[in-house]
């Protein structure tokens, strides 16, 4: 996933720039993300590691094509004074997003773990796994209880995998509402307009020169 996030990155850049346009890979990288998310709810014990590289390689160029995508939208519809600001409330929500995400994410699991395994497991052996997963190896478990712990654990991650369907599928259908302005700098338009109405004012005041000349000449 991180190797297919490095090439999202490197191709919706090449796409900016020779574009101009942001929508061209922000629209559809979340397209693609929410796609990879939803195969993630089709996730058994069984299925291949293959499959599992797959759906992580279509999800990072996803990530990829709306991470910094979305930057260069926020900054160009920004003024030059507020980017810094804006870089940093950004960066902010994102990683108070993923801690938020995380917490619930571990929090949907562990109370998955208790539900299936309460009445199967003894509570130390449980707690234990609720703290790390790296605990199952060191249980000294039957083969029907090791067996049950798999099965909690997947239904576990197969609850989050659902939550996060549709989140990121929100995710899709803001980005679909984002105004396209281009990359051009917003300060760098006004200034544009004022150079061009400054040049205006000029040349009215030279004509207003010359017609009062001529005037003088005449009389």
């Amino acid at each position: 996933m991180l190797a297919s996030h490095g090439i999202g990155s490197i191709i919706s850049g090449q796409i900016i720039s020779r574009m101009g346009r942001y929508n061209l890979v922000i629209i559809p990288g979340n397209l693609v993300w929410t796609i990879g998310v939803s195969l993630q709810t089709l996730y058994t014990q069984t299925t291949p590691i293959y499959a599992v590289c797959l759906v992580g390689f279509l999800q990072g160029i996803g990530i990829g094509f709306a991470f910094q995508p979305s930057l260069v939208s926020l900054l160009a519809h920004s003024r030059k004074a507020d980017r810094a600001v804006i870089n940093s409330l950004r960066n902010f929500l994102r990683t108070m997003g993923g801690a938020v995400g995380l917490t619930v994410s571990g929090t949907i699991l562990n109370n998955v773990l208790k539900a299936r395994l309460t009445g199967h497991l003894p509570q130390t052996s449980i707690t234990q796994l609720t703290s790390s997963a790296y605990a199952l190896s060191s249980l000294n478990l039957t083969p029907p209880q090791h067996e049950l712990v798999l099965k909690a654990y997947m239904s576990g991650m197969h609850s989050v995998f659902i939550m996060y369907a549709p989140i990121i599928g929100v995710c899709f259908i803001a980005a679909s509402l984002v105004k396209d302005s281009g990359v051009a700098e917003k300060d760098a338009s006004a200034a544009e307009r004022r150079d061009a109405a400054g040049g205006r004012g000029n040349v009215e005041m030279e004509d207003e020169r010359g017609r009062g000349n001529i005037a003088a000449e005449n009389a």
